[in-house]
């Protein structure tokens, strides 16, 4: 059961600094942190992008192991034998859902596929926040924020515990004026990094770093 995101911090307090560059990376690939933008790439040892990949992996070839020997091979298919799949296909109505199956292939691929090759950049120039996501299409692939409008960034932290088995992830938030809180970064799996990213928009955008509800 997931828990909701948590604040742990007395509100108004100075917060501690967090030093070094963390994962992320200048564009060209240093841990110099003083230019407008900053990358942050998705892959990591954590065994949930290993856990992924794998099971991406094992779907797939299961299914594609699955047509091979069914395609002009006998299968059965609730309980009846046809001499193929394309046979099951024309004669059994229910085949259609047998193409959840390499949907849901596609779809766990898609997701391995953008762990290993997407980052994030995140850049302030001209007082405009700009984080993008790719180069693999995305959810919130862009987002612009006026950066003149950010009152205040903090972090939340999310427990979850799905059979005995914790985990914790972070996520960047910009208390924005007049509007609802914006989600800067999210899946970060240390604090660590959520706070240098936090810290290096506040000193960007010349925003003195305090906390606030909501924050870990």
């Amino acid at each position: 059961m997931a828990k909701a995101w948590m604040n742990s911090v007395p509100v108004g307090s100075q917060k501690t600094l967090i030093e070094g560059a963390g994962p992320y990376r200048d564009p060209s690939g240093g841990v110099d942190l003083g230019g407008t933008t900053i990358c942050r790439r998705w892959a990591n040892s954590s065994t949930g992008t290993w856990g992924l990949t794998l099971f991406a992996a094992f779907w797939n070839g299961f299914v594609a192991l699955f047509l091979a020997m069914s395609l002009h091979g006998p299968v059965t298919v609730n309980g009846k034998l046809y001499t193929s799949l394309e046979e099951a296909w024309k004669h059994d109505a229910t085949m259609p859902v047998f193409l959840l199956f390499p949907l849901v292939g596609i779809f766990f691929l898609y997701l391995a596929l953008a762990v290993w090759v997407n980052r994030t950049a995140v850049s302030v120039e001209s007082g405009l926040l700009r984080i993008t996501r790719g180069p693999l299409i995305w959810i919130n692939g862009l987002v612009s924020i006026d950066g003149t409008k950010i009152q205040q960034l903090y972090v939340q932290v999310r427990e979850t515990d799905n059979d005995g088995k914790r985990s914790t992830s972070y996520r960047v938030m910009a208390q924005v004026l007049n509007e609802s809180d914006r989600c800067i970064e999210s899946g970060l799996t240390n604090y660590s990094d959520a706070r240098i990213l936090e810290q290096w928009i506040e000193k960007k955008l010349g925003i003195v770093d305090r906390s606030v509800p909501g924050e870990a």
